[in-house]
């Protein structure tokens, strides 16, 4: 594809001004907010840039080299530790440099974070037609650089070019693969003897993770999109020695996960976060490793760093789950059905993952709200209830609240009553508590313990009244209306009110402050349905005294909005768990109208 300069007519210069638009992003995991801001910055004036979490389906590395080979320009991350794994031919950084290169792509590395080649070290990193790299003309993006201006740099002189025009430097690969052959273990060298085992035994103490396969899985659960913490599936990695032999002595690894929409898990201490990685099935097996975050809040990977496989042995599997991960289900764009999907992907050092991009969780809409008419017979009049100044009003039920989950078991208790996750007839499951499915405990200085994983609360339901006249008194349910003490239920936060008996239900007045007030019910356990969503009945009742002279109550119409609780304008890292934002989480409608 355009290997030398034609002569075109305007259709053929017309595909190639859209081919020269095209951009293919190669990162690190690390590097994931460089590639979404770098994605979103050339999106934003016209460029059609691939990212590998643009996949949803099929073949994953087939997906990866054809669009390499499909687009005219080849944007390789480079920050200090970018390189540090191309030593192994199968690793899939390096793999799409080569490719790049060899289908003469136009290369242009982005460094980053310092990130320079002339560094000691790098040279040692850059294998076979790697060497070459370095050669190309990059750009730096030091720290004390404008974000926008590097990028108006990178549209302006290094992505407005031909691909016909640009000159590739020259190979280096017979250099480094007779430098490489000479490295490499386990290769017969004259005067080497012919022992098998010994050879095998050199080979296995010079790189043990060459013999580590290793493969990624992952619960796919439903998520909030109205929900900026909300829990994703745990991730499973099974590693197994493939070798006879036992691992010659201690390994340690360093995993990696980056999942496409910000994480929004707790961060405890010092970049500490409650995403933690454990051995399961194998006795004594016990370490918690919590990830570090060093992007800070909002940021999209997540790093164990020294996770210990040494006494691994002879084609023995061991299993690790990543558990307590939450992420911004809001930031997800949604399809026309209104659901979305999160993807992490998940790298190794020394060893390439086998389906190291797995699918977390579906996002959906969580909650449906609709104010019902008094004797809950149907959906309130659009102007609420009517009611006249001139008449007393005591103690009435003015209208039935509906909060129906969007999708099964939306609404959680706080911790989970029934096993961590609840398994659906839909093709995924759904956590049924808002806390994680393991709850670590760490050490927090001076006796105090923080635990990792553990929400503040069930799912809040709240129905905020406004514009309510003076004079007016309001009360709510303390319970699900029909209530028998098993079941789903949700039960009224107390609000300073006194309790009292309505006809047959138990409610409670809400303190009136300036014309507003608040009630908000917690779920203390959930429904348990495998088939339908559940939904939670709550009445309210209104009362005043009538005074037309002083206007008690005024004329007008009262205000309602429903939905999740708390609800605050944007993530805050130290706001709590769950969380919700107000301008997805709730729905308005009158609700009481008073007349003359």
């Amino acid at each position: 594809m355009g290997q030398s300069p034609v002569c075109a007519g305007p259709q053929a210069a017309s595909d190639m001004e859209r081919f020269d638009k095209t951009v293919f992003i190669s990162y690190r995991r690390l590097a994931t907010p460089w590639a979404h801001a770098i994605l979103y910055a050339l999106e934003r004036h016209g460029y059609d840039v691939f990212i590998d979490f643009k996949i949803a389906s099929g073949d994953f590395e087939e997906a990866i080299f054809a669009n390499i080979k499909a687009r005219a320009h080849f944007l390789p991350l480079l920050t200090p530790t970018a390189l540090g794994r191309c030593g192994d031919p199968a690793d899939l950084f390096r793999r799409e440099i080569d490719t790049a290169i060899a289908e003469r792509r136009n290369i242009v590395p982005i460094m980053l974070d310092d990130f320079d080649f002339s560094s000691p070290g790098i040279d040692g990193q850059l294998w076979d037609t790697l060497a070459t790299l370095k050669r190309y003309n990059g750009l730096k993006v030091p720290p004390d650089m404008l974000f926008s201006a590097a990028m108006q740099l990178l549209r302006d002189k290094y992505l407005n070019v031909q691909i016909d025009t640009v000159l590739h430097p020259a190979s280096d690969s017979p250099r480094n693969t007779a430098n490489e052959t000479k490295k490499s273990v386990g290769a017969y060298m004259p005067g080497q003897g012919r022992d098998l085992t010994q050879q095998q035994r050199n080979r296995t103490r010079a790189a043990p993770y060459s013999f580590l396969r290793v493969s990624a899985s992952a619960n796919t659960v439903c998520a909030r999109h109205e929900g900026a913490t909300e829990l994703m599936g745990d991730v499973f990695l099974r590693c197994t020695y493939d070798d006879d032999l036992p691992s010659p002595g201690p390994m340690y690894v360093t995993v990696e996960l980056s999942a496409s929409a910000p994480i929004t898990s707790r961060i405890l201490d010092r970049n500490v976060t409650e995403v933690v990685l454990f051995e399961v099935g194998r006795p004594g097996a016990a370490t918690v490793i919590p990830g570090v975050n060093l992007g800070g809040p909002g940021a999209y990977g997540i790093t164990f760093p020294k996770v210990h496989l040494g006494d691994i042995g002879p084609r023995e599997t061991r299993v690790f789950q990543i558990s307590n991960l939450r992420c911004d289900g809001t930031s997800v764009p949604s399809d026309s059905a209104g659901h979305a999907l999160v993807f992490v992907y998940v790298t190794m050092t020394g060893a390439p993952i086998e389906d190291a991009q797995q699918i977390v969780a579906t996002v959906k809409r969580g909650i449906e709200f609709e104010a019902r008419s008094a004797d809950n017979s149907g959906r309130l009049a659009d102007s609420g209830f009517e009611t006249s100044r001139s008449a007393d009003l005591v103690e009435q039920r003015i209208a039935t609240l509906r909060f129906t989950e969007g999708f099964v078991n939306a609404f959680k208790s706080r911790a989970p009553t029934h096993g961590p996750i609840w398994d659906t007839h839909e093709w995924n499951s759904v956590s049924n508590g808002e806390s994680g499915s393991r709850c670590a405990v760490f050490e927090a200085g001076e006796g105090a313990v923080q635990v990792a994983g553990l929400a503040d609360f069930g799912t809040e339901l709240q129905a905020a009244f406004s514009n309510l006249p003076a004079g007016v008194r309001i009360f709510v349910s303390a319970h699900q209306l029909g209530y028998r003490g098993y079941g789903g239920h949700a039960r009224l936060l107390v609000p300073g009110g006194e309790a009292t008996v309505i006809g047959d239900v138990e409610a409670r007045e809400l303190p009136i402050r300036n014309g507003t007030a608040m009630a908000i019910w917690e779920v203390r356990t959930p429904f348990y349905s495998e088939r339908s969503a559940g939904f939670f009945d709550f009445a309210v009742f209104a009362s005043y005294v009538s005074d037309p002279v002083a206007n008690v109550p005024f004329v007008g119409t009262s205000i309602l909005e429903g939905g999740l609780s708390p609800q605050l304008a944007a993530y805050s890292s130290t706001g709590p768990i769950p969380m919700f934002i107000s301008t997805l989480a709730g729905r308005r409608c009158n609700f009481l109208t008073v007349v003359p």
